[in-house]
């Protein structure tokens, strides 16, 4: 090479290994690439199989897409009429208990001296008694007989009969133990 400009040029060694070393980087550059731009094109490909795979199993699932969803209407159909079917298994246990309540009551108190008796969610019992003594006592015999522990006298009222003064009891359970 010429020297231009008073400047020192390469010696034609130099120039042979810059030559050898520009060409070995395109090299691998460009093999580089090629390898990087087959990976992709093998991974797009695959990815496009996948989904092209995938659309065909959707269509093929079509059909039975309404039969899920019969199936699943069906399971709450079930569910439901489960759950009605279980209140009525409830119904005789809670008849029976009844049942067995009106007997103990019964048992306690003499049947001419029941005036009136309130189940459900607060349970209320009205009965004729001689005096404040016999209405606490058939208060404790209803509280073991019928298995109430909280129930208690409320109000005493004074019924004036010809022959003698009789008490009208009335009891109620509480939720809150007094």
């Amino acid at each position: 090479m010429n020297d231009i400009n008073f400047i020192d040029t390469a010696t034609p060694e130099q120039q042979s290994a810059l030559k050898q070393w520009y060409q070995v980087t395109l090299f691998f550059s460009i093999l580089f690439l090629t390898v990087c731009g087959g990976i992709t094109g093998w991974q797009a490909y695959r990815y496009s199989l996948a989904y092209s795979h995938s659309l065909n199993q959707k269509q093929k699932a079509a059909p039975f897409k309404k039969l899920l969803d019969q199936k699943a209407q069906l399971q709450a159909t079930i569910d439901k009429q489960a759950k009605t079917i279980e209140k009525f298994k409830e119904l005789p246990r809670k008849t029976t208990q009844t049942h067995s309540f009106l007997q103990s009551l019964l048992k306690t108190i003499h049947p001419q001296g029941l005036r009136s008796v309130r189940l459900g969610t607060q349970t209320e019992v009205n009965f004729l008694a001689k005096d404040y003594k016999s209405a606490q006592s058939m208060c404790e015999n209803l509280k073991k007989e019928t298995g109430l522990k909280n129930l208690h006298i409320v109000s005493l009222d004074s019924i004036e009969s010809t022959e003698n003064k009789i008490l009208l009891v009335q009891l109620k359970e509480s939720k809150k133990h007094i």
